[in-house]
């Protein structure tokens, strides 16, 4: 027993290390879109979209951590699967500068055929109805999935769920077929819509940027029923045995919530490692580096790179201005005997509008838009 425990164990840290570092990863990419958010209609569904695997793995490991929470933390989870699969196809659609700048180009395309293993179905004009009909189907599975794992939580809560078991009276079966249909129905609408404008498109590339999606929604969909259907040939049964130190003949239901907790705990753990391999591919499918702005300024400083660069010259001539102007009344040389209050404080300020409207100033003072206009006044006025 003490074996199994330890292997439990091991698969929790493990889950651990891999959720945190697929959070730390994905956040870094989200923080470096934003400080690069130069084309906004783009990187806005982009880092929604890689909010996925942060979302993913956080719920995963609490929901591997807390069993008795797991099903609303998985709850979390499915309902932001869903938002991530719209999100791709806005940002398809944002790529063409809103949605009658690509209606326009989708009308000049020829009628298009389904692609196999529906090519014997006829063909189909696209336009505005079948822009339309592609986001109601893409947006359905954002409403029956949350809505299909609603129905499950009152139905394993009183025991009519059935997870793993293929039984007509059991929610699990059906379930799984309505989930397998909507996610198929939204994919293949996304996979319909792309073929229509795949020329136009290429250079953002979004057959990766699908592929990454339909991975994660592939593997966590496909490895839950295999995982389902590993339960119903009861194969848990004997690590549950060892878990709780009874044999099933003694303690049946003792050992049927343990075999339950395992299918669940197994899966939550499969996709926090997941995550993490999931963030690394995200820093490359989702990357910041087509949208960097080489004109950012640093968002942290140092109190050296802080200080602004004094031009002399035009700081005799402005604290001219400045007496003439009753901002400075005294210009006292600071010394060691000085108070501190009589040294001068140079400020970072945009005077170009007040100097401006100084017909008293020359032309000297109309300097390029690069260099920094500087504001004399004395530390009283400061504190």
């Amino acid at each position: 027993m003490g074996g199994t425990r330890d292997v439990v164990y091991t698969i929790e840290v493990i889950s651990g290390f891999c959720a945190l570092w697929a959070t730390v990863l994905s956040l870094n990419l989200v923080y470096k879109h934003a400080r690069n958010y130069t084309v906004p209609k783009l990187q806005r569904p982009i880092m929604r979209i890689v909010l996925m695997v942060p979302i993913y793995a956080i719920a995963s490991f609490l929901a591997l951590m807390f069993r008795d929470l797991a099903l609303y933390f998985d709850l979390i989870r499915d309902c932001y699967e869903s938002y991530v699969v719209y999100q791709f196809l806005i940002l398809l659609i944002n790529y063409f500068d809103g949605e009658e700048s690509l209606i326009r180009i989708l009308r000049e395309k020829p009628r298009m055929g389904h692609p196999s293993p529906f090519c014997f179905l006829p063909e189909f004009p696209v336009g505005q109805r079948f822009l339309r009909i592609c986001k109601l189907c893409v947006l359905q599975f954002a409403f029956f999935k949350p809505l299909l794992t609603a129905i499950a939580i009152p139905l394993m809560l009183t025991d009519n769920f059935h997870d793993g078991e293929f039984i007509l009276n059991g929610g699990y079966l059906w379930i799984t077929i309505f989930d397998n249909l909507s996610i198929a129905v939204s994919m293949y609408f996304l996979v319909l819509f792309y073929m229509s404008i795949k020329e136009e498109i290429a250079p953002l590339q979004p057959v990766t940027k699908l592929f990454a999606i339909k991975t994660v929604i592939f593997f966590c969909f496909w490895q839950g029923v295999a995982i389902a259907a590993l339960k119903y040939m009861h194969v848990f049964n004997s690590i549950a045995v060892e878990l709780i130190g009874k044999t099933p003949f003694n303690n049946p239901p003792a050992v049927e919530a343990m075999v339950d907790a395992i299918t669940i705990g197994l899966q939550d753990a499969i996709i926090c490692i997941e995550m993490f391999a999931m963030s690394i591919v995200h820093m490359q499918v989702f990357g910041y580096e087509p949208y960097r702005n080489p004109n950012k300024e640093a968002f942290v400083r140092s109190i050296a790179e802080d200080k602004p660069r004094i031009n002399l010259s035009k700081l005799a001539f402005l604290s001219s201005w400045c007496f003439n102007k009753g901002v400075i009344k005294n210009w006292d040389t600071p010394t060691a005997s000085s108070s501190p209050n009589a040294q001068v404080v140079v400020e970072l300020d945009e005077m170009g509008s007040d100097l401006e409207q100084d017909s008293s100033l020359s032309s000297e003072s109309h300097h390029s838009d690069d260099e920094v206009m500087m504001r004399i006044i004395p530390l009283d006025d400061v504190y």
